[in-house]
């Protein structure tokens, strides 16, 4: 029986096939399973210098994860083919998450900007209080085109994960290859 229409959310994330049959790398992240659907999401093997820092990035743009996935499989030639993988992910285990989002990505929006400039520039944390821990669970927002210059890709949103609270949810959800 399928979870009820409004009680999961659809994400897609793009990979790369490094081998026929075989091994699958997410998009920011060093993360390789067995195939499409098997292994676990490693939120800590995202790379730095990205727009909510180190983690495992998904969007629920299927037109957008097909860009993600050509432009990864173009990072290396001869030994990649685009891949993406869609993810359903259960509402309420995405609610359980301690979240941060941003709505606006428009020159004025200063937090959003703030906390961009912060992970592009390498940071590695996502500038919290030490008590709170280094980064959010999750972080949902428009994805940037130009970060020094303040501008966002029209359209285009991404949803981040960062922690081991959010492999968790990852790692539950039902996975299936679109291309």
């Amino acid at each position: 029986m399928g979870i009820p229409h409004g009680l999961e959310s659809r994400s897609v994330s793009p990979s790369r096939l490094d081998q026929p049959g075989g091994c699958s790398v997410s998009r920011d992240c060093g993360h390789r399973c067995r195939s499409d659907r098997e292994g676990p999401i490693l939120t800590r093997l995202g790379r730095t210098h990205t727009d909510f820092g180190p983690g495992f990035y998904t969007t629920t743009l299927l037109r957008q994860a097909h860009t993600w996935a050509a432009q990864i499989a173009a990072t290396k030639p001869g030994l990649a083919q685009p891949a993406v993988v869609e993810l359903r992910i259960s509402r309420n285990d995405l609610a359980r998450l301690e979240s941060l989002a941003f709505v606006r990505g428009d020159f004025h929006a200063d937090d959003f900007w703030s906390l961009i400039h912060h992970c592009r520039r390498g940071a590695t944390d996502h500038g919290r209080p030490a008590s709170q821990g280094p980064y959010y669970d999750l972080v949902y927002g428009p994805v940037a085109a130009f970060w020094n210059q303040r501008m966002s890709i029209a359209d285009a949103d991404q949803l981040s994960f960062h922690t081991a609270a959010a492999e968790a949810v990852l790692n539950k959800s039902v996975r299936k290859r679109i291309i």
